[in-house]
C-alpha cells in the first residue's frame, strides 16, 4: 500500500514538472525590440564619439517598458537648454530622426554605442539620424547638467503611421565631386533611386552590397535597393578624403 501511494505522488509531482516546462516553453523568453532622412543643408558636421565599458548603466526595466511603444520615423524633438531631472527612454524607428535643440557647439558629447547615428550640428541645433536598430544613449551637457537621452531604435513602429522623417521624393541625387562638407544620412523608402553624379575616375563601393544593385548610365551611376537595409555609399578619391553616404531603406 506504501509503495503504491509514494509511485502516485511521484507520478503527480512529474505531471505537475511537466505542465510547468510546458508553459513555460509556451510563453517563451521576454520579446525584445529589434536591435538594426532628409538630410541637412550646408551645416557643419560635428563628430561625437565616447563609450562606457559594456555593462555600464544597463536600462532599467522602468525604461524598457517606456519604451515598448514606438514611434514612427518621426523627428523627435528634445529642449537641451531645459532644466529636467530626467529624459524619458523613446522608442522610435529605424530611419527617424532625434533632434536636439538648445544646445551648443560640442553639447552632444556622447553617442553611445557611435555606430548607430549619424550626428550633425548647426545653428544650435544638432540633429542625429537613427541608421541602426538597438539601443542608442546620447549625452547631452548645458551649463547646468550632463543628462542622457536614451532612444530604442526598432525595426519598426507599434503607434499608428506619423508624419515621416524619411525623404519623400523620387529620386536623390549627390555629387561626387563636392567634398566639401560630406553627406549626412538620409531615410529613403523603397523604390527610390539613389543617383551619384562627378563620379569620374573615384573609387566606389557598397555595403552590404547584395541590398542593391547600382548600374551606370550617362548622367550618373543609379542604385536601387532590393530590400529594407541600412547601405554605406563610399567614394574614394586620392589625396581626400573619403565620402560616404549612410542610406537608410524602409518598406
Amino acid at each position: 500500500m506504501r509503495t503504491r501511494t509514494l509511485t502516485r505522488a511521484f507520478a503527480v509531482a512529474a505531471a505537475l514538472v511537466v505542465v510547468a516546462g510546458t508553459a513555460a516553453g509556451a510563453a517563451g523568453p521576454a520579446s525584445a525590440l529589434s536591435a538594426t532622412g532628409t538630410s541637412g543643408g550646408p551645416e557643419t558636421r560635428t563628430a561625437v564619439a565616447g563609450s562606457y565599458p559594456p555593462a555600464a548603466r544597463p536600462p532599467t526595466s522602468a525604461q524598457t517598458a517606456a519604451a515598448t511603444q514606438c514611434m514612427d520615423r518621426v523627428v523627435y524633438t528634445i529642449d537641451a537648454s531645459a532644466i529636467a531631472p530626467k529624459l524619458p527612454t523613446v522608442c522610435i524607428a529605424v530611419g527617424g530622426v532625434l533632434r536636439i535643440a538648445g544646445l551648443g557647439p560640442g553639447g552632444l558629447s556622447a553617442v553611445i554605442p557611435s555606430g548607430k547615428a549619424d550626428c550633425f550640428y548647426g545653428g544650435g541645433v544638432t540633429t542625429c539620424r537613427l541608421i541602426e536598430t538597438g539601443t542608442v544613449r546620447f549625452r547631452i551637457t548645458n551649463s547646468q547638467e550632463t543628462r542622457e537621452q536614451t532612444v530604442v531604435v526598432a525595426a519598426r513602429a507599434t503607434q499608428p503611421r506619423l508624419p515621416s522623417a524619411c525623404i519623400n521624393a523620387e529620386m536623390v541625387i549627390r555629387d561626387a565631386a563636392d567634398t566639401g562638407m560630406g553627406w549626412n544620412a538620409i531615410c529613403v523608402h523603397l523604390g527610390i533611386m539613389v543617383r551619384f553624379t562627378g563620379l569620374g575616375s573615384a573609387g566606389f563601393s557598397v555595403n552590404p552590397s547584395d541590398a542593391v544593385e547600382c548600374w551606370d548610365d550617362a548622367d550618373g551611376r543609379y542604385c536601387s535597393a532590393n530590400r529594407p537595409a541600412t547601405v554605406r555609399f563610399t567614394v574614394t578619391r586620392p589625396g581626400v578624403a573619403n565620402s560616404v553616404l549612410t542610406v537608410v531603406y524602409v518598406a
